[in-house]
């Protein structure tokens, strides 16, 4: 409930941050939410001037007067996500005005126009992903750790084992493959257990389970400190919710 009530709070402000820049237009949310995980992500489709777009994106100094950022990584050429030093998750999508072209608004809430601007088309999509890019790698895979055991610590196990031991383990393997067979890593027929003999005998505390997501986020994480050095807040963030989930695991079993 307190990081429910806290997302509300950093969602208010948010919205009055953005509604007070001159070059905002307008904000949208898509409905519905897409996941699950939606709940423990603020979403925010921002569209602003074109002369001021580019800008926005580039320099987070003006969230950083919300709420200190801890983390960030571009999603996308035009998303970024951000993790707030109180713990939020929040993806930003900036949009230029001129640049809308999908005239349906059945798939949007239009949370805020700027009083005199009408919204006649809106976004379409997100620009291509950045997956061959180590950054974009990092970012989804440490995030959907973070968002995984969020779920878990709300029973929702399922949720929890797309987010770890599907999405962030198939990331961490890639990172592998572009490390050491960058030529191979889109082959289809790549061979994991060939290609990295000393992990096959790992993989099961890489993919544990359906009740064991947080041993495998445990794993997930020990494995790629060994392969990248990345930031310390997020990494701190992912331990302290291993440390809670295996704590209250060990409480229901006892009970």
């Amino acid at each position: 409930m307190l990081q429910q009530s806290l997302q509300q709070t950093r969602s208010t402000q948010i919205i009055s941050h953005l509604t007070a820049l001159s070059a905002t237009q307008a904000l949208l949310t898509r409905k519905p939410p897409s996941t699950s995980t939606g709940i423990k992500l603020l979403h925010f489709h921002v569209i602003n001037t074109p002369d001021k777009t580019a800008q926005y994106f580039e320099n987070s100094a003006w969230l950083n007067e919300v709420q200190h950022i801890a983390y960030q990584y571009q999603r996308a050429k035009n998303v970024k996500r951000v993790l707030f030093s109180d713990g939020i998750l929040c993806d930003l999508h900036l949009h230029s005005s001129t640049e809308l072209c999908d005239h349906s608004r059945s798939q949007w809430n239009v949370v805020w126009e700027k009083p005199g601007y009408q919204l006649t088309a809106y976004p379409s999509h997100s620009l291509p992903c950045l997956e061959t890019q180590t950054e974009w790698l990092l970012g989804e895979l440490l995030t959907h750790l973070t968002l995984g055991l969020r779920c878990f610590a709300n029973g929702e196990k399922l949720a929890a084992f797309q987010c770890i031991q599907q999405r962030s383990l198939n990331h961490l393997l890639t990172l592998l493959a572009l490390k050491h067979f960058p030529e191979k890593y889109h082959d289809s027929t790549f061979n994991w257990e060939q290609h990295f003999p000393e992990l096959a005998g790992k993989l099961n505390q890489l993919a544990p389970g359906y009740e064991a997501s947080p041993e495998a986020a445990q794993s997930i994480i020990e494995h790629l400190s060994q392969l990248h050095n990345f930031n310390h807040f997020i990494k701190d963030q992912i331990l302290n919710l291993i440390s809670a989930c295996l704590k209250s695991n060990e409480r229901n079993s006892v009970s």
